[in-house]
């Protein structure tokens, strides 16, 4: 009688760690469902993936306490079935101010893989650092994009350029931001 007691105990036991997993994970996924679903009402892709990129901190998070702004160059796109990963090149810059001008914080630029579920953005990928970096961009990137000037070793002029012309759109959204902001607070 005992091990049957000890066997319906575990047996119960186990069922509501299970049980608690999957609410968990429904949870979880409710939640990612939420983050992703509003992203595209009421405003165009472009605009919609320009806030997405600005909100998200997994690609460049402040370190300032100020500001992201982002300028991106999409590189290429495909789809399949409900599926469409966006190839981008992304430039994000944290902007403060500190006594009374506009300064740089956090930055960074590179290559993000935009994914897009039933026309909603779902998430981002970037490669990792080192090692990873070229293995990740082959598993990331089509040969199409890969081939692009952004990604050649032998003429790195057309990246500069690239990241020059992100850069100054960026300080120039800051700009308008910083501008905006002081005439709304009347400094």
């Amino acid at each position: 009688y005992v091990d049957d007691m000890k066997k319906i105990f575990l047996i119960l036991c186990i069922a509501i760690f299970v049980g608690g997993i999957a609410l968990y994970l429904n949870q979880q996924e409710g939640k990612s469902q939420e983050k992703s679903s509003n992203i595209l009402e009421g405003v165009s892709k472009n605009e919609a993936v320009q806030k997405y990129l600005e909100e998200n901190e997994e690609f460049n998070k402040p370190s300032f306490g100020g500001k992201n702004f982002v300028a991106y160059k999409k590189l290429g796109e495909k789809s399949a079935g409900n599926l469409t990963e966006q190839y981008l090149w992304v430039l994000a810059q944290e902007y403060f101010i500190e006594d009374g001008s506009l300064q740089k914080g956090t930055g960074i630029s590179g290559p993000v893989l935009l994914v897009f579920v039933d026309k909603k953005i779902d998430g981002l990928r970037f490669p990792r650092d080192g090692n990873l970096y070229i293995n990740d961009l082959r598993e990331m990137f089509p040969s199409e994009v890969l081939n692009q000037p952004v990604f050649s070793s032998k003429d790195v002029s057309y990246h500069n350029q690239l990241v020059d012309e992100l850069s100054q759109d960026v300080e120039a959204q800051a700009r308008l931001f910083s501008e905006a902001s002081e005439k709304s607070t009347g400094s």
